[in-house]
């Protein structure tokens, strides 16, 4: 391979690399401004033997825990009903920002 091909290819993939982070920036900022809080988290150990693991929730952007604890996982979505009872609080995805309206949402 080229000299000249690597330095394309790697020049198309910082650029991809930027227009995906400018619109993740974008979105987050958008989505913030509609009164939105962006949730992160889900489950952080293994099942024990009775099906249970510990889990926790936490603000996107300070990484402040919201919930946490050790059940199963519809304990789990118990206890997200009563932190976020309009149900838009997820067990979240790593990786993926997952969203919930915030508490002092208009």
């Amino acid at each position: 391979m080229s000299d000249e091909l690597v330095k394309t290819h790697v020049r198309k993939w910082l650029a991809a690399n930027v227009a995906v982070q400018t619109s993740f920036r974008a979105k987050v900022r958008d989505l913030e401004a509609s009164g939105l809080l962006i949730v992160d988290g889900g489950q952080i150990g293994g099942y024990d033997k009775d099906n249970r693991a510990d889990w926790e929730i936490k603000d996107w952007r300070t990484g402040k825990v919201l919930a946490s604890g050790h059940s199963s996982f519809d304990g789990m979505n118990e206890v997200l009903a009563q932190v976020a009872p309009d149900r838009r609080l997820s067990s979240g995805s790593r990786g993926k920002p997952t969203l919930t309206r915030s508490p002092n949402a208009r």
